[in-house]
């Protein structure tokens, strides 16, 4: 999720899991269609079954009964009864049918109700960082220069354990800053912090001057490469997943893409596979090695030209 956040193409890929989902969607409706069909086609069965038997049976006992013309009357009021008492049975049977079923499905109306109210929660639940959100500031002549100013965070599930206290430091132009320290120290939360992922306790995140809270969060996140300790590849080619890094509405050439992959020295392996870029990667990159992965990752984000 956070790959696709910080390569700004939630859309594509909401289009793409809706397109994803459609052939399944037509196959359990089809199947369902079907099932419910034979359910129907299994009640009737038995239905029509029960019904000819008490026909048959009636018209037998009817029949052993010999009447004649003079005894009508007492077949009649036979018929009558008859018909009240096996309305009385069926209408008990089948209540008592309907009513152990509904006590079976009790816990799961519990369950159900549960579970629906945490999903309408959810579909509700407006985010505090949205970046289909199209209010915020955007500016022209980008730098790139990055300024944490007495920044302090908590996780929001971890609120008792503050992982950056106070931290000041200022990334200008054209540099490189390294984050060391040991594990679980706050480098990854820094860099989240960058991306706004998530917003500090306290303190200013600053991009060229501007508090990053006030930025339009797809134009800061499109200013952006960023590339993970475990890279996230997706399930097509390695030309396509180093298009992913292009902002959503820019085209770019085949050429942009082979100096992307030269600057991540990825070229030279991509070009020496039997299908070149258009080989599949696999699920999650299943196909190449770990150091394979990460420069696609890093052509993916040289591709976007970012300016941190």
């Amino acid at each position: 999720m956070k790959t696709v956040q910080s390569l700004t193409r939630e859309e594509y890929f909401l289009k793409q899991y809706s397109l994803n989902l459609k052939k399944p969607y037509k196959n359990i409706f089809k199947w369902g269609l079907i099932l419910a069909l034979v359910n129907a086609i299994t009640n009737l069965s038995n239905f029509i079954v029960d019904a000819y038997g008490y026909y048959l049976g009636t018209y037998l006992l009817a029949k052993n009964l010999n009447y004649t013309q003079t005894n009508q009357g007492f077949y009649q009021e036979f018929m009558d009864r008859y018909m009240k008492i096996q309305k009385a049975i069926m209408s008990v049977v089948f209540a008592a049918h309907g009513v152990g079923n509904f006590g079976e499905i009790i816990p799961d109306i519990g369950k159900s109700m549960k579970a629906a109210r945490h999903s309408y929660n959810l579909i509700d639940r407006n985010a505090k960082i949205d970046s289909s959100e199209i209010n915020g500031n955007t500016f022209n002549d980008v730098k790139g220069e990055i300024e944490f100013k007495n920044i302090r965070f908590r996780y929001p599930t971890r609120a008792d354990n503050e992982v950056l206290k106070g931290i000041s430091f200022k990334a200008e132009q054209g540099k490189t800053i390294a984050l060391v320290g040991a594990s679980g120290c706050g480098k990854s939360t820094t860099i989240q912090l960058v991306e706004r992922f998530y917003d500090p306790t306290s303190g200013e995140v600053l991009l060229d001057g501007y508090n990053i809270k006030d930025l339009n969060v797809k134009f800061l996140r499109n200013q952006i490469g960023l590339v993970g300790q475990e890279p996230v590849l997706f399930a097509e080619s390695v030309i396509d997943n180093i298009k992913r890094g292009v902002p959503e509405g820019v085209e770019v050439s085949n050429e942009q893409i082979y100096a992307a992959a030269k600057m991540a020295n990825a070229h030279d392996f991509i070009s020496a596979m039997p299908e070149g870029y258009n080989t599949m990667v696999g699920d999650r990159g299943s196909q190449l090695s770990g150091g394979q992965k990460q420069r696609i990752a890093i052509a993916r984000a040289l591709i976007r030209n970012p300016k941190v």
